[in-house]
């Protein structure tokens, strides 16, 4: 961080804060504070390999949940405004439905 604002950085970004103990985040903020510089994003919410925002049980919707408000915490830690969540993969076409299929799913039987 120091060579960033030695270099006429404003901003860090940090994708791996929430790895870092509580305690660690505190200095990490203090040390942006310090340097004038702003924590960009972070991601408070990822998922690359399956889908979750287009999910409907509970379960997946508890986990979102608890991560985000988990991840605010650590916004507080670190000074950060802003925080990317990565909403899943895309729920897969089925085939019997038109919607999917009139956007380069499984085609419909030609009439």
């Amino acid at each position: 961080m120091r060579f960033a604002a030695d270099q006429g950085f404003t901003a860090w970004e940090d994708n791996g804060i929430k790895k870092q103990t509580p305690e660690m985040q505190e200095k990490i903020g203090a040390e942006l504070h310090r340097l004038g510089i702003t924590m960009g994003v972070f991601v408070a919410y990822g998922s690359f390999n399956r889908p979750t925002f287009v999910q409907k049980d509970k379960a997946t919707w508890d986990e979102i949940t608890r991560t985000v408000a988990a991840s605010v915490v650590v916004a507080k830690r670190v000074g950060a405004t802003w925080m990317t969540v990565v909403p899943g993969s895309v729920d897969q076409p089925h085939e019997d439905d038109p919607q999917w299929n009139q956007f380069g799913g499984p085609r419909l039987a030609e009439e």
